[in-house]
């Protein structure tokens, strides 16, 4: 995409000034190189190139004309006044505003004209033609260049240099070849072309096998193709997991999930979900314990109401009604427990106190607060409150959160509960559901 091209642009584009600014004119212009390959339409890598060149061009004129006239010195310092004189003459021809090399092509001359002509020659010749044989072009044909220097009328010599520069002139056209075989490779792999990025670093490996780069290069693009085999491979599975919660197979997801989680341990997605469906599982495991409890507890009501044991049918019944408040049988159950025990007494609260779970209590939470969750939070005595009022048709609870330094407390109605039965009764979801039950029950 758009984001991905200009991020890679401005990565490259970072890279280069690095180097642009330490003077590393040969490694600021590849990267610019690779930046323009991603963006040909910017022209600030265009003009850096330009720059780079120049500094290169310059760079390259001062070391020429210091590594010519080091080597003249050489000679020099041996007495070898032909060969200090030729190479003399080359820096001369870099620099020629500079006066040194002049002086020193003087001395030289002084000094040849004091020697045989014809043994210096002759010196000069022998030691190119072994450099000729041992296929040492460049330093062949300075040889020939020198012994011309001495003889500049024989023919020699000067049919010796040409033979140099024609084999020369193929070690240039495979400079080239290479050259632009990892120019394609770094072109490619800047824009993640990595079979094409491939295929030319190989091409220039096969030109230049002793070269380091080319090997460099195609180990990374291995490493690349592997790694993007991996990312298909992890998106399959996150494709399969999907669907898999989708159906509501909460176990076989996660465990493809966590499969996923192995090829991407760093990926927060399959984390997320995985947390969801243990949170889902828990909930199931949370409710099926309530259901569970809940059935045990009618049946042993309803066997105690059959034995006419109305006391303890009721305590059992009441305790049902705790696990699920919105169920209608276990309220008639506890009415025909009290009609049978004695008639209801109806007493007259205290208006001075509102004691917690009695009936003007919860007529209060419900005349103050709508249906559904309502939370508040605050802070008293060293902990952070968190309060949610719970109200499902004309009953209502207060639970209570409270966190210390030193743990984590949990109420219902001021009563400790565990952190399962606050989640779970307290969801929003539940609640609304628990609601929309009551008014269909309730018209």
């Amino acid at each position: 995409g758009q984001a991905g091209l200009d991020k890679k642009y401005n990565d490259l584009i970072a890279q280069a000034d690095t180097k642009f600014k330490t003077s590393d004119w040969a490694g600021a212009k590849t990267i610019y190189q690779q930046a323009s390959a991603v963006k040909g339409d910017v022209q600030y890598p265009k003009d850096q190139i330009a720059i780079c060149d120049n500094n290169l061009a310059k760079e390259g004129v001062d070391k020429k004309y210091a590594d010519l006239i080091k080597q003249a010195d050489a000679k020099f310092g041996t007495s070898d006044w032909a060969g200090a004189k030729i190479i003399y003459q080359q820096a001369q021809a870099v620099k020629g505003s500079e006066k040194y090399p002049a002086d020193q092509i003087a001395i030289c001359d002084k000094n040849i004209s004091q020697l045989g002509v014809d043994k210096q020659y002759s010196a000069a010749i022998a030691a190119a033609d072994v450099l000729f044989t041992a296929k040492n072009w460049s330093g062949a044909k300075e040889k020939y260049q020198e012994a011309s220097g001495i003889k500049p009328g024989e023919q020699y010599p000067k049919d010796r240099m040409k033979a140099c520069d024609d084999e020369l002139a193929k070690l240039s056209s495979l400079d080239q070849q290479y050259t632009a075989a990892v120019k394609r490779g770094d072109s490619a792999m800047a824009i993640n072309d990595l079979e094409t990025a491939q295929t030319a670093f190989t091409n220039a490996k096969n030109l230049k096998p002793a070269e380091k780069y080319p090997p460099q290069k195609l180990a990374e693009i291995a490493g690349l193709l592997s790694e993007n085999s991996k990312d298909k491979a992890y998106r399959a599975l996150i494709a399969k997991a999907d669907s898999l919660l989708k159906l509501d197979s909460l176990i076989d997801a996660k465990k493809v999930y966590q499969s996923a989680l192995v090829q991407k341990p760093s990926d927060e997605y399959p984390k997320k979900k995985i947390a969801e469906i243990d949170a889902r599982l828990s909930d199931i495991k949370f409710q099926q314990a309530k259901d569970a409890k809940y059935n045990k507890l009618i049946t042993q009501a309803d066997t105690k109401f059959k034995s006419k044991d109305y006391k303890g049918a009721k305590s059992l019944y009441q305790q049902a009604l705790q696990e699920k408040p919105l169920e209608i049988y276990p309220k008639t159950q506890i009415n025909a427990c009290d009609d049978a025990l004695n008639p209801k007494v109806v007493k007259v609260p205290d208006s001075t106190k509102v004691v917690i779970g009695s009936d003007e209590y919860v007529s209060d939470l419900v005349k103050n607060y709508p249906p559904g969750v309502t939370e508040t939070q605050m802070k008293e005595e060293g902990a952070e409150i968190t309060k949610r009022v719970v109200i499902v048709g004309n009953k209502g609870w207060v639970y209570t959160k409270k966190v210390y330094s030193w743990g984590t407390f949990y109420f219902k109605d001021e009563q400790q509960i565990t952190q399962a039965a606050y989640d779970y009764d307290t969801n929003a979801t539940w609640v609304n559901k628990q609601n929309t039950d009551y008014q269909k029950n309730h018209k």
